[in-house]
């Protein structure tokens, strides 16, 4: 399955399974989703080349939360969400949500961008950033701030890749 997955989609993929359990449920952003294989389709489609069916079907913005939830045989509901700029903002407020109204208690929030290939390029921000992060559903007693999650409390894990490493963060509570 790897062989056939696009940059795009491995990298998304890769934070996900770093930050997800089978509890969590995953909130996927990004600005532009798949750009370079939907600009490889319409290429195709300009020199009326038949279309893959494989980079059709990973081109649609949920395809990467799909797959992780199939990679990790889960059966939870995830969101796929695009906002342009404020995608991962739109992504943190989306879990916020869940978490405080009791949908969820627990989300894999994951991000990610590549740079814009041509002819979009000149159009774009040039970042291409992938991020993961597992949120839980805590309480906040009084003052101080004491955490009690449903996973290790207070425990926040971020995982980040550039497209060629992960490092993943557990950061103490």
């Amino acid at each position: 399955m790897r062989r056939r997955m696009p940059t795009f989609m491995r990298q998304a993929i890769l934070c996900a399974l770093a930050v997800m359990t089978r509890e969590t449920e995953l909130v996927f952003t990004s600005r532009y989703g798949d750009l370079p294989t939907t600009v490889s389709m319409l290429e195709a489609i300009n020199e009326q080349d038949l279309l893959s069916p494989t980079a059709f079907s990973s081109s649609v913005h949920n395809a990467s939360a799909g797959v992780a939830d199939q990679i990790l045989g889960l059966k939870l509901s995830h969101t796929a969400l695009a906002a342009g700029a404020d995608s991962f903002g739109a992504g943190l407020i989306e879990s916020w949500l869940r978490l405080t109204t009791g949908e969820a208690t627990a989300i894999a929030l994951v991000h990610g961008d590549l740079a814009l290939p041509e002819p979009f390029a000149a159009v774009g921000d040039g970042e291409a950033w992938f991020v993961g992060l597992r949120l839980g559903n805590a309480t906040i007693t009084g003052r101080s701030f004491d955490c009690a999650a449903p996973f290790d409390a207070g425990e926040l894990v971020v995982a980040l890749s550039d497209g060629v490493r992960l490092l993943q963060v557990p950061i103490p509570s």
